[in-house]
């Protein structure tokens, strides 16, 4: 697909603001991580099978690969 010179402005536009999101994504998992390691209500939760603060779960839209199915960067959903 071609795409003219508006367009990839504002693509490009739009990854950069992603790119930005994603670093302070990243710092305040840093944060949380940090602040919750210090707490000991955060220690005692971590003793929960499936619960780490240091290695959170998340979608990243920069890492998702092109789908047609709106679910495609979701994890599958499981219950414990």
């Amino acid at each position: 697909m071609e795409i003219d010179a508006q367009g990839r402005l504002l693509i490009d536009s739009d990854l950069q603001q992603l790119e930005h999101l994603q670093e302070q994504i990243e710092t305040l998992d840093r944060e949380l991580a940090r602040r919750g390691h210090a707490s000991d209500a955060v220690k005692l939760l971590m003793t929960l099978p499936g619960v780490d603060v240091a290695r959170p779960r998340r979608c990243s839209p920069l890492g998702a690969t092109r789908s047609d199915s709106p679910t495609a960067i979701m994890p599958p959903v499981t219950w414990a």
